[in-house]
């Protein structure tokens, strides 16, 4: 006698249906044999011959919820776990393998003869008898509401009342009964699901999409959670909480278009906004009274410009997801709203580090007596990151780490000002033609070759062509966190003590130090030291302007050759004093 077991877990993995953002309810069925998978395959679940569909908030761990048919949904899922049990079952009797799409014939075959007919006789037993001293309920349900009002009144007659065409018109049937059980079974779980939901974080109910994905600004407000996309770009979430506040817009996604996006840029130019910590805001829960009798700023154009940009990128993020349709940005013309062009120097502070700055960080020493103080700043700054909370809590970093990242920050600049954590990730060392090459995101991952110069050489060397390692274990999101708190910490060590206008005051640039200084301080070590001008070193970042350096050129990937790339990049020295053997790490 063999031994079979079969599972038949819920699911929605599909496409989302377009009109209502609904994926289609299936079985991720398995079977066993003597406790091993032998095969497996998804049952799309269907009712009556038609496919069910789904919210995702409307499958929680395996039971249908919050759905005015969740009663027979239900009772569908466990017919059909039964019947595929006994299918298989009987199918594995005479063969050692099943043929899958025999079976979902089999399995689609007994639930239209079957399924209907056992789902009323299920119902039906809890058919109400009425008697003319009351009523006897099988079961924790109530009657349909006609007849629990009748009995309370004790006026409804001992037999039957028929209507002039003959009909009975006072039964209480089954039908009655399932329409009852599914309100009442509809009212039970959206309270209990209310309930759940209530103890949930922010942060939890964004994870597990507990939250109204056709509402605009909770959709804008999953930003604060979504790792692909960029911190700084929780300002607009606030900004759309201050317009929803003053201006009560509508809501709902069918009406986010470019007339919904020009009144929201007129409401920031006409009202200004007001300042608030963007970390600690939490758009799920905010209170409205954070924008009561607190003081206003008003927007310069270049900050419209900037914020309408970042408003592109993010409502592009849900168009690809296919939250929201997506719009046509060009046709909002912010010159109308605030009267002015975008100007030349735009709105973004600009950070980098001098050649002078760059060299003390590439040759910095790290004291291998000094770890347990640099352990205290990296625990400083894991704090700072997590507004309070510690994150990363039991993470210790070691010399070779501090090295690794000292490096790979290095490495970010003089390979031509690359872009992030991502792309640097993907950057590659050829010793024999002396060049580096990494893919660029930003350019749909398009290649980018650029040579050598004598700090990449060095670095390569003392790898052995190898990208610098941080010795963690984490995902890739969680590494880029590490990595921006790692080079903040080496930036502390570092005695970097100019000073700079940040946000109309004066602080240190050790404190403004980030990964996104290596874009920036490539440009600025070229032209500030070397004298090269815009275009030369445009070959090398890709930016398509100096104006506006975060949108990449579609074609510099192709136009320049490395010839002119080497020609520019060999005027690249090492400071006087130091050489390809100066020591640059921890002894002993």
């Amino acid at each position: 006698m063999i031994d079979v077991r079969t599972t038949a877990s819920p699911i929605l993995k599909t496409q989302l249906r377009a009109e209502d953002k609904r994926q289609q309810l299936m079985l991720a069925v398995r079977i066993y044999r003597n406790a091993k998978q032998i095969d497996r395959f998804n049952y799309y679940v269907k009712d009556y011959g038609n496919p069910v569909y789904l919210l995702r908030n409307e499958l929680k761990t395996g039971t249908v919820v919050n759905h005015p048919l969740s009663i027979r949904y239900n009772e569908l899922i466990e017919f059909l776990k039964s019947e595929i049990f006994e299918i298989v079952k009987n199918e594995l009797l005479a063969k050692t393998l099943i043929n899958r799409e025999h079976v979902k014939k089999l399995i689609d075959k007994v639930v239209m003869k079957d399924f209907n007919s056992a789902f009323v006789a299920k119902i039906d037993q809890q058919k109400v008898i009425i008697t003319g001293s009351g009523y006897l309920g099988k079961g924790d349900h109530q009657i349909d509401i006609r007849a629990k009002t009748a009995i309370n009144k004790m006026d409804f007659p001992t037999e039957p009342t028929f209507d002039p065409n003959g009909q009975i018109y006072n039964e209480i049937d089954a039908e009655d009964i399932e329409s009852l059980m599914l309100q009442e079974d509809l009212h039970l779980r959206q309270e209990a699901e209310k309930l759940r939901i209530s103890k949930l974080t922010t942060k939890e109910r964004y994870e597990s999409l507990e939250y109204d994905t056709q509402n605009i600004f909770e959709l804008f407000g999953s930003i604060y959670h979504e790792p692909k996309l960029s911190s700084t770009y929780n300002k607009i979430v606030i900004r759309l909480f201050e317009y929803r506040f003053y201006m009560k817009p509508k809501e709902h996604v069918n009406h986010y278009d470019e007339q919904w996006v020009a009144s929201f840029f007129e409401f920031l130019h006409s009202h200004g906004y007001t300042k608030l910590n963007t970390k600690i805001f939490d758009p799920l829960r905010f209170n409205p009274d954070i924008f009561v009798n607190k003081a206003v700023d008003h927007y310069k154009s270049d900050n419209l410009y900037t914020l309408l940009e970042i408003l592109q990128r993010v409502s592009n993020h849900f168009a690809d997801k296919g939250l929201l349709k997506r719009l046509n940005f060009k046709a909002i013309n912010l010159k109308d709203i605030c009267g002015e062009e975008q100007s030349e120097e735009g709105s973004r502070d600009e950070h980098a580090l001098d050649n002078s700055e760059f060299n003390k960080l590439f040759f910095l020493q790290f004291n291998r007596k000094q770890l347990a103080a640099y352990q205290s700043i990296f625990d400083r700054k894991k704090i700072e990151k997590g507004n309070g909370k510690v994150r990363f809590k039991n993470l210790k970093i070691s010399i070779a780490d501090l090295e690794s990242t000292r490096d790979l920050f290095c490495l970010q600049v003089m390979a031509g000002g690359i872009r992030g954590y991502r792309d640097l990730m993907t950057l590659k060392f050829n010793s024999v033609d002396k060049q580096v090459s990494f893919n660029v995101m930003k350019a749909k991952n398009r290649l980018m070759v650029n040579p050598y110069n004598v700090y990449i050489a060095i670095i390569a060397r003392d790898y052995k062509n190898k990208l610098p390692e941080l010795n963690f274990s984490y995902s890739a999101n969680s590494m880029e966190t590490i990595y921006r708190m790692l080079c903040q910490t080496v930036a502390e060590i570092v005695p970097l003590r100019r000073e700079v206008i940040h946000e109309n005051e004066l602080i240190q640039i050790s404190d403004l130090f980030n990964p996104y200084f290596a874009r920036k301080t490539f440009s600025q070590i070229l032209s500030d030291e070397y004298g090269k001008d815009d275009d030369e070193i445009m070959m090398f970042t890709g930016h398509k302007s100096l104006k506006s350096k975060s949108i990449l050129r579609q074609n510099y990937l192709k136009k320049n050759s490395i010839t002119k790339k080497r020609k520019i990049i060999k005027d690249i020295k090492l400071p006087k004093g130091k050489s390809q053997t100066t020591i640059r790490f921890a002894r002993g």
